[in-house]
């Protein structure tokens, strides 16, 4: 029994070794779908706010708030076409990283506590590059829009002229038979 106690406690020893080892990876892994989930919900967020017809401006303050939350940032700076808006979070400055996707540009600044990595700034450009191509699809649409209306109100001005000049050729032929 004296020879079996040490292989015992190392099988022991072992067990709660691979126990802890699985424990933390799951805490890993519930971590990240939290933060993709955080971030899946960011991106429908702000789309859908565009789509439905949301100010632009609005949207793009938004997700400043939303980009400091998500990330635990101090500070971020998001200039869009129209507008600059700042959200500030808690903690001290640390690297500061700027996206330009046009028609937007994003200063962030990270905490020392949590600085950005480089899977951080991956979804940090995958977010910035997905809110602007929304945006300018909206300014994309805008114009297509406003090139139909300026082309039906062209047709119907040349409807307007094309029928005032037949009624007024009607009497002036009438008028020159005359004479």
């Amino acid at each position: 029994t004296s020879a079996t106690l040490p292989l015992t406690l190392l099988m022991q020893a072992a067990a709660s070794a691979v126990l802890g080892w699985t424990v933390s990876r799951l805490d890993e892994a519930r971590r990240a779908a939290e933060r993709r989930e955080r971030e899946t919900h960011i991106r429908l967020d702000l789309t859908t706010r565009l789509l439905a017809g949301e100010d632009p401006a609005a949207v793009v303050a938004g997700a400043a708030d939303a980009l400091v939350a998500l990330f635990a940032l101090v500070r971020c700076t998001v200039r869009g076409p129209r507008a600059t808006t700042v959200a500030n979070g808690p903690g001290s400055a640390g690297a500061v990283t700027v996206v330009r996707i046009a028609p937007l540009e994003v200063e962030t600044v990270a905490s020392r506590e949590h600085p950005l990595g480089s899977s951080d700034r991956a979804l940090l450009e995958a977010l910035v590059a997905g809110l602007a191509a929304a945006i300018d699809r909206l300014r994309l649409e805008t114009e297509a829009r406003d090139a139909r209306i300026d082309a039906q109100v062209g047709r119907t001005r040349s409807g307007f002229l094309s029928a005032v000049t037949h009624n007024l050729r009607t009497p002036l032929a009438s008028i020159k038979a005359a004479s």
